[in-house]
């Protein structure tokens, strides 16, 4: 059997309210006689004690979206878990929630169980998230509330829930209790006991054998490794035998209670009641971290192939997927052309290439590439910047080992530079660029991606520099004084018109009759106010006093993966 600690996915169970009375519901919801719901300090509580776990955390009810509290749930499950990947949520129905959801969650398994209701809002949902799989039919629940006969603990040792399913932290009494098995837990819950683990941090590292108190109390009387015949969930009834009669008669509601004494069996696993894979598809690649590298092309064709390549030959483990999307910028050139070739022949890493836009400016081309990205994290690199060796490790790396950044920028070397570049204007520029930096993914879109206001597209291009603006004002950054990204230094670029127009005295840069801009000070003064309401809105932003700048030491780590 399995310990928690080999599991990919651990629930936290927040409510057994559900607006559906599945046949046989693996959550026991009809016996159980009270309703409870997680308080939201318990469910902080119970995200610590998963610290150190990669896989998915995922929110389940009943339905976890009528928890009355359910937004301040999700406030806290992105303040305790930093990667969106890690969140999961397990409903039949979201409501209202869409946007709430799609901008916190990262993991789903939805089932409707066929009611209308519920695929309406499931729909609604994929407005938000065109990729997202749900399954729209009937599903067929196997009964749980039956002892196995025979070769019992045979069957046990390779019970499916045990290998597809989850742990389970649930409330009882208001008390925080972990179980090796979700089944396990709502028997708890539906018998009114208590023969749960304090949900201390850490319990889920434990030994199977640590958890043999709950497998010996409740496994001989659950069905489930008996892989008996389901019934539609539809059809409001529940099976037990004599056994569990006495969690069969405190039935609550008007659902037909059966007592089964012919037993079918079915060669179907307990835990394929639907399409699920879906599901395995998302929980395969779990425990992984994914990057998306967002390339902005304008006609690049003398430098795009370079670049792509830079991140092509990355070293990096197998617990990274990284992806490139290309964002074509209305190109007149090939740069089409030559994406879609290295697409076909670029197996080290995924290429996408967008759907062709209109010109519209770097942000507007940075901003398709991130509503396009499904990643934990995001960089947006330049179509003439590449990457030094070992960058996307290291930063990766230092953004998991420290999930109170929101991202980390690197020192840059300058390719080809024709003129003298003092160190107050290169930090300077460190400060504004985008192509130095990682930054997760649901940072990014909480900034809402970059400013595109038509005033941005002047000779100074200063939307990466707002966007960097914002990261810096709100949240924690982690600089790490390495130059892992190179930069090409062009005669008559943006760069060299910020040369042009400061200095450096004593150290310090000066700017050289800087010109005021009214349109562009209001386009950044909008946006900066529009990002700090949906910071201040989720409370995810740096607490004030704390230092903005994590200087981080990358001595002691190897460059590449090694």
């Amino acid at each position: 059997m399995r310990s928690p600690r080999d599991m990919a996915i651990i629930c936290i169970d927040v409510t057994n309210r559900c607006d559906l009375q599945c046949s046989n519901c693996t959550r026991l919801l009809a016996q159980q006689r009270r309703k409870w719901d997680m308080t939201p300090d318990n469910f902080r509580l119970a995200l610590q004690s998963l610290a150190g776990f990669d896989g998915v955390i995922a929110m389940i009810g009943g339905n976890p979206c009528i928890h009355p509290q359910f937004p301040e749930l999700c406030r806290i499950f992105v303040e305790e878990i930093p990667e969106q990947r890690q969140r999961g949520l397990w409903s039949n129905n979201v409501f209202r929630h869409q946007d709430l959801i799609a901008a916190t969650f990262g993991c789903y398994n939805l089932n409707p169980h066929g009611d209308k209701r519920g695929i309406k809002s499931l729909l609604e949902l994929r407005k938000r998230l065109p990729n997202l799989p749900f399954y729209e039919g009937a599903s067929y629940h196997a009964p749980d509330l039956i002892p196995d006969k025979g070769k019992m603990w045979d069957a046990i040792a390779g019970c499916d829930i045990n290998k597809n399913w989850s742990a389970s932290i649930v409330q009882n009494n208001g008390e925080l209790r972990a179980y090796f098995c979700e089944v396990a837990a709502s028997f708890d819950l539906a018998r009114g006991e208590d023969h749960g683990h304090p949900a201390t941090p850490g319990w889920w590292r434990q030994h199977v054998s640590a958890f043999s108190d709950q497998v010996l109390h409740f496994c001989p009387g659950c069905g489930a490794a008996a892989r008996l015949q389901g019934r539609l969930d539809s059809e409001d009834t529940d099976d037990y035998t004599a056994s569990n009669a006495g969690i069969a008669n405190s039935t609550r509601g008007k659902r037909r209670v059966v007592e089964l004494t012919d037993v079918v069996r079915s060669t179907t696993a307990v835990t394929d009641y639907s399409d699920e894979h879906h599901l395995r598809a998302t929980i395969k690649d779990a425990g992984k971290i994914s990057l998306s590298v967002i390339i902005p092309a304008y006609n690049a064709t003398a430098t795009i192939r370079e670049t792509i390549e830079s991140v092509a030959s990355q070293p990096f483990p197998e617990t990274i997927v990284v992806e490139v999307l290309v964002a074509d910028d209305g190109s007149t050139d090939d740069t089409r052309k030559l994406v879609e070739l290295m697409a076909l022949v670029e197996k080290r890493v995924h290429i996408r290439l967008l759907p062709p836009a209109k010109n519209a400016g770097p942000g507007a081309a940075r901003n398709r590439g991130l509503a396009a990205s499904g990643s934990d994290y995001v960089m947006f690199l330049d179509s003439d910047d590449l990457l030094a060796e070992g960058m996307v490790w290291v930063c990766l790396q230092t953004l998991s080992e420290h999930p109170e950044l929101a991202a980390v920028i690197t020192d840059v070397e300058l390719m080809n530079a024709h003129r003298d570049v003092l160190p107050a204007q290169l930090n300077a520029m460190i400060w504004s660029m985008p192509s130095n930096m990682v930054v997760r993914r649901s940072i990014a879109d909480l900034l809402d991606g970059f400013p595109e206001d038509a005033a941005y597209r002047g000779p100074h291009a200063t939307e990466d520099m707002v966007f960097k603006q914002a990261l810096a004002a709100f949240f924690r950054i982690g600089w790490i004084r390495y130059p892992f990204l190179k930069y090409r230094v062009h005669p008559g670029s943006h760069f060299d018109v910020f040369l042009d127009t400061t200095y450096v005295v004593d150290g310090e840069l000066q700017y050289v009759n800087k010109e005021t801009n009214d349109a562009l000070d209001a386009a950044t003064a909008i946006y900066l106010t529009r990002a700090k309401m949906r910071v201040d809105e989720v409370g995810a932003g740096r607490e004030d006093g704390e230092a903005h700048v994590v200087l981080i030491d990358i001595t002691k780590r190897a460059v590449s993966n090694g």
